[in-house]
């Protein structure tokens, strides 16, 4: 497996666990925004929020040890391809959900990508096999870099591509159609 394709994969991950902390609580909370909770009472808001954040983790804390046995018994390459498809599938969906104002698809949607959230586990095997004694420690410290610059550049992004007021077809669904087609590219 390729280095840059692990990069992307920890820089991903933490772009997509950022994005939805950065867009969701002004996409439900926010009372101009007449999307996925319009007929909800303000009060129970926050709620659905706090679930369909958590549906993400729950997916993740699941996957995670499945994924890597899987690679440690099927291959790092073919398991970290099949999971980084998974999180385009979940990209997808979550925007879609966003654009047709569906929460059960929403939580759908969170719940594949937080499923296969666990390329980041791979990208972190695969790292460990091609690292010798001497890059160990070079290796890992560059796959921690790459998960701050996504969890760092989520605010920008998320807060950038969200905003209808810069440009009219912006929205809250735009940031993650991005991020689902940047990982088509790297899959390709």
């Amino acid at each position: 497996m390729k280095k840059m394709s692990m990069l992307f994969a920890v820089f991903i991950d933490r772009l997509n666990l950022a994005i939805a902390l950065v867009i969701f609580p002004s996409m439900f909370l926010d009372g101009s925004y007449s999307g996925l909770l319009a007929s909800v009472p303000t009060s129970i808001k926050p709620i659905f929020l706090g679930i369909t954040l958590s549906v993400y983790f729950i997916g993740q804390f699941f996957s995670n040890g499945i994924f890597g046995r899987l690679s440690d018994s099927y291959g790092r390459k073919r398991i970290f391809m099949m999971t980084f498809s998974g999180t385009l599938v979940g990209f997808g969906v979550t925007a879609l959900a966003i654009d047709l104002q569906l929460l059960w698809l929403l939580l759908i949607g969170r719940l594949i990508a937080g499923i296969f959230a666990a390329n980041q586990a791979v990208a972190f095997s695969a790292m460990n096999d091609i690292s010798t004694k001497q890059t160990k420690m070079h290796n890992f410290a560059v796959l921690e870099m790459a998960q701050a610059s996504g969890f760092t550049s989520a605010g920008l992004l998320g807060g950038f591509l969200s905003n209808s007021k810069i440009c009219s077809w912006f929205s809250y669904s735009l940031p993650f159609w991005t991020i689902a087609v940047l990982v088509f590219l790297n899959l390709i």
